[in-house]
């Protein structure tokens, strides 16, 4: 099924976010980002860290306002909902955070941590508590007796099962996934992404999986987005991020990655310097400064995307000869 055939869940149009410093200078975090989730898609969001990932998604779970642009949920623009109405929505979206330690009280009880939203929207009442709760534990695979703990008596990856839950007690349309893995040990990322790939399956869920790790966004969506310096450079159908990635910068992200089973033989593509300061971002195009590619027209034009084939769409001066995508 081609993505024009797909119901879109969530869409960003040109979505904006300037921050103001304190010595009033802007730090453009998000820059006129275009980017839709399809209903029953887990789309992947990858690039190095401050290239603007968190800021966008806190904009889509309405944590954040965009300075400009729009943020569509099922048609609605939801950029500016203000309360009741975006109480509503943020029902229906909801969040994994990469640190669960930080976004749970030491005080509360692991049966009250997972069942808070249920009670905020009082769809249980307090006498259910304990049986929803050893429910939701049981869904993430951990033992119903976890109910009565606190979250400091738990390891990593249980707290982070404990977050999920959590997420989904109020059996959301959009789950979105902060760098759920990134504090994690290796054995137990492996074990929390089949997690999320079960209940995705089992509940239809919609996804956003954020993450620096390009070869684990791979595995878990089925597109990926690569951003830089807040601007979107390349989206890439998820199984094929491997073999159809064009954009000089993906490139480089795959290359920096060592495997067991990579090509010693296969000359790396590596990045001689940092990206530069969101405070500084250079005219034209973002990654110029960095790219082995640079043309006279990259100093002075910022490049749009283009669609290179179904499901795969670039913002490189390169491959200026495609159609430039339609919105």
């Amino acid at each position: 099924m081609s993505n024009t055939d797909k119901e879109v869940l969530l869409e960003a149009r040109d979505v904006t976010k300037i921050f103001r410093t304190t010595k009033g200078r802007s730090l453009l975090a998000n820059d006129k980002v275009n980017l839709k989730i399809y209903r029953g898609e887990t789309l992947g969001i990858a690039g190095e860290s401050g290239c603007g990932k968190s800021t966008f998604i806190r904009m889509i779970t309405m944590l954040d306002e965009p300075t400009s642009g729009e943020i569509l949920f099922r048609g609605q623009n939801v950029s500016h909902l203000r309360g009741e109405a975006r109480r509503q929505v943020c029902r229906h979206v909801q969040m994994v955070f990469q640190d669960p330690a930080e976004a749970f009280s030491p005080r509360m009880k692991i049966k009250d941590i997972v069942c808070e939203p249920l009670l905020n929207f009082r769809l249980i009442s307090r006498s259910q508590v304990n049986d929803k709760a050893r429910e939701l534990l049981e869904m993430v695979e951990l033992p119903g007796e976890f109910a009565d703990r606190y979250a400091r008596d738990m390891s990593g990856g249980q707290r982070q099962r404990v977050g999920i839950a959590r997420a989904l007690a109020l059996e959301p349309e959009l789950l979105i996934c902060d760098e759920v893995t990134s504090a994690l040990d290796v054995c137990v990322q492996k074990r929390i992404t089949d997690l999320l790939l079960k209940l995705q399956k089992e509940k239809g869920i919609t996804m956003a999986f954020i993450c620096h790790d390009i070869s684990l966004v791979r595995a878990m969506s089925h597109r990926t987005a690569i951003m830089y310096l807040g601007n979107i450079l390349e989206v890439v159908p998820g199984k094929q991020l491997g073999l159809q990635m064009s954009h000089p910068y993906t490139k480089a992200l795959k290359s920096s990655l060592f495997s067991v089973d990579m090509d010693f033989n296969e000359p790396l593509e590596i990045l001689e310097s940092e990206a530069p300061s969101p405070l500084d971002i250079p005219t034209g195009c973002p990654f110029r400064n960095r790219c082995r590619y640079v043309q006279k027209i990259c100093a002075t034009e910022k490049p749009v995307l283009r669609t290179l084939e179904p499901g795969h769409q670039i913002a490189c001066h390169l491959f200026n000869g495609f159609p430039e995508v339609e919105e």
